[in-house]
């Protein structure tokens, strides 16, 4: 789980654009880490960072094999392509074992409510 949190965190910045932006930055404190609801602008509209928590708004209705699509490809469960800017170009890189340790942390993150 430690090395889940470490490649979510200062690796790849999941945790970062998954929390909800505070006046002072992602507000990655424990009663938001993951959240989701960050908006990100851009020439393909607007994407809304998910919730990355266990709660239901968040990842309790998917399986790992699920996640490790959106992740790793950057499709949904209907198979439809997500938005930018999630990297998919890099994570696609991510070994299993990665991607496992990923997951383990996340479903780890306490249930919060979309933000």
């Amino acid at each position: 789980m430690a090395y889940g949190a470490y490649l979510a965190g200062p690796v790849a910045h999941c945790m970062e654009c998954h929390s909800p932006m505070g006046p002072q930055g992602p507000m990655t404190d424990p009663e938001h880490l993951g959240q989701g609801g960050f908006e990100f602008h851009g020439p393909w509209g607007t994407s809304i960072a998910a919730n990355l928590t266990s709660h239901e708004d968040g990842l309790a209705g998917y399986s790992d094999a699920e996640l490790k699509a959106m992740i790793a490809e950057g499709k949904r469960t209907d198979g439809s392509e997500m938005l930018p800017p999630m990297p998919y170009g890099y994570l696609v890189g991510m070994t299993p074992e990665d991607l496992d340790a990923v997951i383990l942390y996340l479903r780890s993150l306490p249930p919060l409510p979309d933000a």
